[in-house]
């Protein structure tokens, strides 16, 4: 079996090396796809640990509620903060929570896993609500 299985496939139109650079290009592709899809589960864990202390309280304090909802509930400071995160995490983001479409439907859509889906909305989740207590605690200094 040569050409990697797809030997029927080559019409000769071009030289063999381009044709196998082509499909050895392809497979790369491919494979750094599946690679990037697949994050060790130790990654998200180091994450999570992140934001507590070892007694389980937050390591940095959340903001005093009524700021956090006045900065949250401007629409303005949500839609600046959307635009900050990643195009993969915002576009999961607003699938899931402003579309309410479901786990498969976004998996699809993103060509993502489930887990990677997973961690894609917590990063999101865990960056807007870090921007908005930021912009919500400059409010607070004017």
């Amino acid at each position: 079996m040569g050409f990697f299985g797809s030997e029927t496939k080559f019409e000769g139109r071009s030289q063999v090396r381009t044709y196998l650079f082509g499909i050895s290009y392809n497979k790369a592709k491919e494979k750094r796809r599946q690679d990037s899809r697949q994050l060790p589960d130790e990654h998200i864990d180091k994450l999570v640990d992140s934001y507590f202390n070892d007694d389980g309280s937050w390591a940095k304090p959340t903001l005093d509620p009524e700021q956090f909802l006045q900065a949250s509930q401007t629409m303005e400071t949500i839609e600046e903060c959307l635009k900050g995160l990643p195009v993969a995490q915002r576009m999961a983001f607003c699938l899931s929570e402003i579309g309410r479409h479901g786990t498969s439907d976004i998996c699809k859509i993103l060509s993502v896993t489930s887990a990677n889906l997973g961690v894609m909305l917590f990063r999101a989740k865990a960056r807007l609500r870090e921007c908005i207590e930021r912009k919500a605690q400059n409010f607070g200094e004017i």
